[in-house]
């Protein structure tokens, strides 16, 4: 999607809740928070769209202490960046953006976190969902907010896409299924009642039964209720179409697309 869609831009904090207020006033009782990633909202606002990248070189450290530093040599940015990180808020508030490895690649400040707690304290608005998410980039603030405000949904998607180390690093995905595996025992930790959905691919280029086991695996470990599940296949100009053939025939991608299927989503169905 971001080679189809470009770079992500966030809209401003403040707009954001002000139609979420005339919403409430209309009588909505449920908010949807949409976006190509949810998680990463507001980096663009804290240092502008042109400089989201130049932080992939910022450690962690550079925010937290509080010594003198180099300037950060950023062009621009509508927010406030000073060098510990506070962002001031239209409304005067200044916050710490909080630091995500996104895409696992580079850290970057996200305000997803005030923006959904402050979405929580508008009056009449009973019940707040949010996606598109990635496991990547799912801080443990972002959980805490989840966690003490009941308005927020206990049905949360994370999309998997493959079970097995290999296949995710020919996928491109920045994470392995062990990072995937204690993220979602950190989510059923703190949060009560949670109901986790995914997409899986089965069938990728050069998929082997052992590593299409290790995605049935990693399955029945977490217990997903719903995923939404896809056959591979070719896409011009994309990098797996570029890097690699699509050798998986289509009778073992269905084979491989019906056992997932009758493991998560035949026995959910029968279950409503």
């Amino acid at each position: 999607m971001p080679f189809t869609r470009g770079r992500e831009i966030s809209r401003p904090y403040e707009e954001i809740l002000e139609e979420c207020r005339q919403l409430a006033k209309k009588g909505y009782k449920k908010i949807t928070l949409l976006g190509m990633n949810v998680n990463s909202y507001g980096a663009d606002l804290v240092v502008g769209p042109e400089n989201v990248q130049v932080l992939r070189d910022i450690d962690k450290t550079y925010f937290e202490n509080n010594a003198p530093k180099p300037p950060l040599k950023l062009r621009g940015g509508r927010g406030e960046l000073n060098y510990r990180g506070g962002y001031q808020l239209p409304n005067g508030r200044i916050v710490k953006p909080i630091l995500v490895k996104h895409l696992g690649r580079y850290r970057i400040p996200t305000l997803f976190p005030y923006l959904l707690e402050d979405v929580c304290k508008i009056e009449g608005i009973e019940e707040i969902d949010f996606l598109s998410s990635n496991p990547w980039d799912f801080s443990d603030e972002l959980i805490e907010v989840i966690a003490r405000n009941p308005k927020i949904t206990r049905q949360l998607h994370f999309a998997l896409q493959s079970g097995s180390n290999s296949v995710l690093k020919r996928m491109n995905r920045w994470y392995t299924r062990d990072e995937y595996l204690r993220l979602i025992e950190n989510l059923k930790l703190k949060i009560e009642n949670l109901k986790i959905s995914t997409d899986i691919i089965v069938g990728f280029c050069g998929e082997t039964d052992e590593e299409f086991l290790d995605t049935v695996d990693l399955a029945k470990r977490v217990g997903f209720y719903k995923a939404y599940i896809a056959m591979y296949s070719d896409r011009p100009l994309t990098a797996a179409h570029k890097s690699f053939k699509d050798d998986v025939p289509h009778t073992v991608k269905k084979r491989r697309w019906q056992i997932v299927e009758d493991m998560i989503n035949k026995p959910n169905i029968r279950k409503i």
